[in-house]
């Protein structure tokens, strides 16, 4: 079975435990609504990142490349998530790009006069709504909503380390209840746009950041049951 991923670590890392799925690309590193804006006019040289993965990742969220790429890739399934929705934006003569750390360590930023808008502002909302609309009508041209799964999770609230549960602290516990409601917002704006998703989500009490995680803790960086769990309600969801 083959996937093609539009989103973050948390769906790619869910491959990482079986063979027998494969992925044929993985777009991260980009809100909707930069995939739905117009590209930057730049130069390979300009994009200051030793990573190759980092370098393309930043590359097609500034080229606008998912629906072209897209077209252009068989697959059986596309994977979306909208972990990578908690970055800000940048604003230049009516377009639109991702603050990722990738645009932030490529020194980009300094280049030309970029606006910021912060994810949590109203003005950000509605420019998702606005993209999520163009995004759904130019994807469901491509490919057959029954094709889509919508991986909807949200940000752990439980820290396990060495084997012990703990709480983040209190107020970084008020930063993921804000990140949370505003995935709730996102995700079902989307169903309400695509109600023949499929919807991948795992059970809460799997839904706990690990401490020990490969990509080092944060929120979005669970424990592997997770993705164990999400791999098996994979299978189901795509009678494997």
């Amino acid at each position: 079975m083959n996937y093609f991923i539009f989103g973050s670590c948390v769906s790619r890392d869910i491959f990482n435990y079986s063979k027998d799925h494969n992925v044929v690309d993985y777009f991260a590193r980009s809100s909707i609504v930069s995939v739905t804006s117009k590209p930057l006019d730049i130069s390979e040289e300009e994009i200051l990142l030793e990573s190759d993965f980092r370098r393309r990742m930043l590359r097609r969220d500034l080229r606008k490349d998912f629906i072209n790429v897209i077209k252009e890739t068989p697959f059986d399934y596309l994977i979306i998530d909208f972990i990578d929705e908690r970055l800000d934006l940048l604003k230049l003569d009516n377009k639109y790009y991702t603050r990722s750390n990738e645009f932030v360590s490529s020194n980009l930023e300094h280049t030309r006069n970029f606006e910021l808008i912060k994810r949590n502002s109203a003005n950000a909302i509605q420019l998702w709504y606005e993209a999520c609309s163009i995004y759904v009508e130019q994807l469901t041209s491509i490919v057959q909503p029954s094709k889509i799964i919508l991986h909807k999770t949200f940000w752990a609230k439980k820290v396990f380390d060495d084997g012990q549960e703990s709480q983040f602290d209190p107020e970084y516990q008020k930063f993921i209840d804000t990140n949370n409601e505003l995935l709730s917002l996102y995700y079902n704006f989307f169903i309400s746009l695509v109600p023949d998703v499929r919807i991948l989500e795992v059970d809460s009490k799997y839904r706990i950041s690990n401490k020990g995680h490969m990509w080092g803790l944060a929120p979005f960086h669970y424990i592997d049951e997770y993705y164990m769990k999400a791999l098996d309600d994979l299978s189901s969801l795509t009678n494997i």
